[in-house]
């Protein structure tokens, strides 16, 4: 009995470290090597129910992906209720790589042409 959960349990760390090992692999072959920055944007509305279900999923996919320090998860206010924006915010301050933008914010920072003309430059 004492052998037979020693062999499950040699083969359930030897599964999980061939998993690790496969996202450390895979990480590496999409890891971004022109240090620019990854945004994540998650859209906020009154609408989306399990608002801090949406957010943790989006940072723990940036953590998994190797959280580094060029990667963002941007959340977007579309006319979030105010206890939406609360738990985005807490989660904001939970996380440091997540940030919370209103609409008009969002579109001055993205939609700033300096932003794409610099980026241009470095691609020709």
């Amino acid at each position: 009995m004492l052998e037979q959960l020693r062999d499950l349990l040699f083969i359930l760390l030897s599964i999980a470290g061939l998993v690790y090992i496969w996202k450390i692999i895979f990480v590496s072959l999409l890891k971004n090597k022109n240090d620019k920055f990854i945004y994540v944007v998650v859209p906020i509305s009154d609408t989306v129910e399990n608002v801090e279900q949406l957010v943790r999923s989006a940072a723990e996919r940036t953590i998994f992906m190797g959280n580094n320090k060029w990667d963002r998860v941007v959340c977007v206010d579309y006319g979030a209720s105010k206890e939406q924006q609360d738990i985005v915010k807490n989660l904001c301050d939970e996380y440091s790589f997540l940030d919370y933008m209103d609409n008009k914010t969002f579109r001055n920072v993205f939609e700033n042409e300096n932003i794409f003309k610099n980026e241009k430059e470095h691609t020709a």
